[in-house]
C-alpha cells in the first residue's frame, strides 16, 4: 500500500485532530482541589500560571495558594453530594445577573455545604469540581485570591480569570473528615499525587 504525500498530511492532521481521554487514575475519600488550567488571567491572576495551586481554607472562604502543604483535605459527603472539608463545607451563594456573575466568594461555613456540589468528568475527561453546569472563577482582592461560582449563562468577571480545578487523591493536607454533619464521605474520582 503506497501512502501520497497528501494521505499522509491529511491522516496526520486528523490523528492531531482526535480527543484523548484522560480518565481519572483512581478514586480515593480525601482529595486536594489543584489549579489546573487559568484561562485568560488579567494581570493581576497572571501569577496564577506559574506553580501549583491548591484550595485552602483561608477567611472563611476557598482560597487558591501556592504551597500544596496548606492545601485542605476535601471529602464528598453522600446522599446530597457536597463537597466539605474538616469541619466546614463549601456553599456557594447565588447572585449577580442572568449574564454577569456575582462575584461572590466561595464560603466555607462550619456544619454546612450546598446540596450538588460534586466531582464530575468535565469536558477534557478531567475529574472536576462541578456545581449546577456553572463554572469556578479566580478572583483577587486585598486578602488574597478567592473562588467564586459562575452559573451556567453568566460570564466571568473581567477582573477574574475562569479556572478549572481538578481533584488530585491526596493524605497531605489540613483536616479530617466531619462526624455526620453533612453525611457519609464517599470515594470520588481523582487523579494519584
Amino acid at each position: 500500500m503506497q501512502f501520497t504525500i497528501a494521505t499522509i498530511a491529511l491522516l496526520s492532521t486528523l490523528a492531531a485532530a482526535a480527543p484523548t481521554t484522560n480518565v481519572a487514575r483512581g478514586t480515593g475519600d480525601t482529595f486536594n482541589l489543584v489549579l489546573t488550567s487559568v484561562n485568560l488571567a488579567p494581570e493581576d491572576l497572571e501569577i496564577l500560571n506559574a506553580g501549583n495551586w491548591v484550595v485552602a481554607s483561608r477567611n472563611l472562604r476557598a482560597e487558591l495558594v501556592p504551597d500544596r502543604t496548606q492545601a485542605n483535605l476535601f471529602y464528598q459527603y453522600s446522599p446530597e453530594d457536597r463537597i466539605g472539608t474538616a469541619s466546614t463545607g463549601l456553599v456557594i451563594t447565588p447572585g449577580g445577573t442572568a449574564t454577569i456573575s456575582s462575584g461572590k466568594p466561595v464560603e466555607l461555613v462550619n456544619n454546612n455545604g450546598t446540596s450538588g456540589i460534586t466531582i464530575l468528568t468535565n469536558d477534557d475527561g478531567l475529574p472536576a469540581l462541578s456545581y449546577d453546569e456553572g463554572r469556578f472563577q479566580a478572583c483577587v482582592d486585598d486578602q488574597g485570591i478567592f473562588l467564586s461560582h459562575i452559573a451556567a449563562g453568566q460570564r466571568q468577571l473581567a477582573a477574574c480569570a475562569s479556572v478549572d480545578l481538578v481533584s488530585v487523591c491526596s493524605s497531605i493536607g489540613v483536616g479530617g473528615p466531619l462526624t455526620g454533619q453533612l453525611g457519609k464521605p464517599v470515594a470520588v474520582d481523582c487523579y494519584s499525587s
